[in-house]
């Protein structure tokens, strides 16, 4: 999978909410013997979530990043890195 690919989390994903959406990948993570992670945003709902490779399957689609993000302005967001390394979107604002 490739940034800016659409996917579609597959049954084997830890939480339900996200199953047989689709969504696009936006960021890609190193292995941690799970397989790569994957940052992946659903622009019908403008939710993002971290899946394992193991979670998505690909469509085969990949879409440009004005898709994603629309028109020219680049977008920025705030991470916020727990104790332990694991990131998470700060809340707006």
């Amino acid at each position: 999978m490739q940034f800016y690919e659409k996917v579609r989390v597959t049954d084997r994903a830890r939480t339900e909410e996200f199953v047989g959406q689709i969504g696009i990948v936006t960021g890609i993570g190193e292995d941690e013997g799970r397989g790569a992670s994957y940052s992946v945003r659903f622009p019908d709902s403008d939710e993002e979530a971290m899946f394992w490779e193991y979670e998505l399957a690909s469509t085969g689609v990949v879409v440009d990043e004005s898709e994603v993000y629309g028109g020219d302005e680049p977008e920025t967001v705030r991470v916020v890195v727990d104790k332990d390394g694991y990131g998470d979107i700060a809340p707006a604002g």
